[in-house]
């Protein structure tokens, strides 16, 4: 990864986490980025792994704000996911 991509994908996601902030004041718990991104072996047209925790209590905004993008969905204590 060049500096220059490097420094795109950080402004990419302090963007993100400055739109869930605002979207959602003191709810995020937090924003991971994982997959091919996080461990530096992204090509060009890799998508962005991001796992975003928050409390279970607003789950009902998930489905608007990503809609197809989120894969999985899980509570707290819970072992299943749902797709």
């Amino acid at each position: 990864m060049s500096m220059k991509q490097g420094s795109l994908e950080k402004r990419i996601l302090q963007g993100l986490v400055d739109y869930l902030n605002d979207l959602y004041p003191g709810e995020i718990r937090l924003v991971q980025l994982f997959g091919s991104r996080a461990r530096g072996d992204a090509r060009q047209d890799s998508d962005y792994d991001v796992l975003i925790a928050l409390p279970c209590d607003i789950q009902e905004f998930i489905s608007p704000l990503f809609q197809a993008s989120v894969r999985y969905v899980s509570t707290p204590g819970s072992a299943q996911f749902q797709t």
